[in-house]
């Protein structure tokens, strides 16, 4: 007995829309958005942990991220995708005392929450890097106590769309 023949071109014309619908949307996803998941409360209350968030890919085509920046970057210690907002660009001083943040000696004032653990401790911003801390200060493993506290920009994915 003969097998049916299976005739591919019909099916795929026939298929055609969902098959461009799904090509599309897997482009938008890989080039234009990134989908992640923050899993811990190190950004509240700006993100609450185990949020669901989308950042833009091609923010940072033509730009350089800016303080405030919230950003999903590859962390190259820990080997995953992490979300931090970003606190010092290239050339900026960042001074911590007594659990505040200052940025070339003004007091940081942006989001965050809690005393900013740390000894009393300088950082200076190399080119090409960012220094990122999380919104909630009392329970983010940040640039504070990475080995190396710097981000290379090449390794930010996206911005934050809120």
């Amino acid at each position: 007995m003969n097998a049916p023949k299976i005739n591919w071109k019909k099916i795929l014309i026939k298929n055609a829309p969902f098959i461009i619908a799904f090509i599309v949307i897997m482009i938008f996803f890989r080039v234009i958005l990134l989908l992640s998941i923050v899993p811990s409360g190190s950004m509240e209350p700006t993100i609450k942990g185990g949020s669901v968030v989308l950042f833009n890919r091609l923010s940072y085509i033509d730009s350089k991220p800016q303080r405030g920046d919230v950003v999903v970057f590859y962390h190259k210690e820990s080997n995953k995708l992490m979300v931090k907002r970003v606190v010092g660009t290239e050339g900026d001083i960042i001074d911590i005392h007594d659990g505040v943040v200052f940025v070339n000696g003004e007091n940081e004032l942006l989001p965050g929450t809690g005393a900013t653990q740390s000894n009393s401790e300088s950082f200076t911003v190399p080119d090409g890097h960012v220094f990122l801390l999380g919104d909630n200060r009392d329970a983010s493993r940040d640039a504070r106590f990475w080995e190396n506290p710097y981000v290379s920009v090449e390794d930010i994915k996206g911005e934050w769309i809120e």
